[in-house]
């Protein structure tokens, strides 16, 4: 328990590459939390059994969730497990979720915790985002501080570009190299308009996904749970999301962008020699 509330983790896994890179990140602020949850969505045998073995290591820390029926995907073109449907689980009262997607690759000391407390701290939100490198939304605030210099584009044309999420990345790592990262953090900032922004990681709260059951964006609708969780459910219960910019992590790729940056640079490389080291320190 945190603060009195239950703290449960979750990620859709498992590219055990990018875990490897993740965990150390979540093992350092494992006093904060009560379980973390890995949503098994992949088919890949060793993928797997990395996520087994995570498991076995600390059972009463790791868990692993599959799903008895998954479903088509959205597009009906191959059978996957669908993300939104583990979200069923999560509506436990005094419960503070966060889901980090597999290829969070950074986070600065303290990040969770930061990000837990401004949650707990702000029921009136629907859903809670740290700051991330690597997403439009984000980038479009980095931009306007004066930070970086992007385009103003959707960050579904921005994702499409790598160049402007290897500048992102490349900001970023020039200023933790130079013990300059806090320089990138920023005041909370509503997400006006119900507007779509990447969820890369984002918290919630049970009580509120108690409401609908924890159904999001149900197997027979034509849209993803990005979709449904940032522009359509915050619409229909006028709950906006929320950016905190106290909170501070990476997202290594989007899948328009992860070909070129796996074969193209040495970014992962660069998180993986960082995990190593911040993921061992204490805070």
């Amino acid at each position: 328990m945190y603060r009195g509330k239950r703290i449960v983790v979750v990620t859709p896994a498992g590219r055990r590459r990018y875990l490897n890179v993740l965990m150390p990140y979540v093992l350092r602020e494992k006093a904060i939390i009560d379980k973390y949850r890995f949503w098994v969505n992949t088919n890949n045998a060793e993928d797997i059994k990395y996520i087994k073995q995570q498991v076995d290591s600390d059972p009463d820390f790791f868990e692993a969730e599959y799903l008895d029926d998954p479903k088509p995907d959205w597009k009906g073109n191959r059978r996957v497990r669908l993300i939104c449907q583990f979200f069923k689980n999560c509506t436990e009262p005094d419960t503070v979720y966060v889901r980090l997607d597999d290829d969070i690759c950074w986070m600065m000391p303290g990040a969770l915790k930061a990000l837990i407390d401004y949650r707990i701290d702000n029921p009136e939100y629907f859903l809670v985002y740290p700051g991330i490198f690597n997403n439009g939304y984000t980038a479009e605030i980095h931009s306007a501080l004066g930070l970086v210099k992007f385009p103003s584009k959707s960050f579904r044309k921005w994702q499409r570009e790598s160049k402007w999420g290897i500048l992102h990345h490349e900001k970023l790592l020039e200023s933790i190299e130079n013990n300059d990262a806090h320089k990138w953090l920023f005041e909370s900032v509503v997400i006006k308009d119900y507007a779509q922004a990447p969820i890369n990681c984002i918290s919630w709260i049970g009580e509120e996904f108690a409401k609908f059951g924890g159904v999001v964006a149900d197997e027979n609708c034509d849209y993803l749970e990005e979709v449904w969780l940032t522009k359509i459910k915050p619409g229909q219960i006028h709950k906006h999301n929320c950016m905190y910019g106290g909170s501070l992590m990476a997202h290594f790729a989007f899948n328009t962008q992860r070909e070129y940056f796996e074969t193209h640079t040495n970014l992962l490389e660069s998180y993986e020699v960082l995990s190593l080291y911040d993921g061992a320190m204490e805070f």
